[in-house]
């Protein structure tokens, strides 16, 4: 598969493996093109199209930041509360998404909480719903 377009409009280039794309989400990569965070140039793939808030399908690679998301699930926000409290907002989730379920999330910022603590708790309102271990406890060497 090579690149079908590429175009650059902002601070990096877009590569896209695919003609077939929404303007939407075309305008979605231009303005993530422009973060002064982005590294390289952002990548669409073939199955790209507009998410809530980023581009569905795309990597964006980084140099001196972190950018949280939910893998697989459009329109899922972190809302950042100090470094060992965050809250997961799935309101716009593009899956429903209820109490149980398992999804992949990439925090931006949890070294405190992985070096003082042997768990996270997981709330719902003020309800604790689960208490998850922390694995890499201790590992850093």
């Amino acid at each position: 598969m090579t690149i079908q377009l590429e175009f650059n409009k902002g601070g990096v280039p877009v590569k896209v493996w695919t003609k077939d794309i929404e303007p939407e989400a075309m305008q979605q990569l231009i303005n993530v093109s422009k973060l002064p965070i982005v590294h390289g140039h952002v990548a669409a793939m073939p199955d790209v199209h507009m998410g809530i808030g980023a581009t569905v399908g795309s990597v964006i690679p980084t140099k001196g930041a972190i950018i949280p998301a939910a893998v697989g699930v459009d329109g899922v926000t972190y809302h950042w509360a100090g470094d060992e409290h965050g809250r997961l907002d799935t309101s716009q989730a593009s899956a429903d998404i209820r109490v149980g379920d398992r999804i992949e999330f990439i925090p931006p910022h949890v070294d405190p909480t992985v070096n003082l603590y042997d768990q996270i708790y997981a709330l719902r309102g003020d309800l604790v719903e689960a208490v998850w271990p922390i694995a890499a406890r201790g590992k850093s060497q």
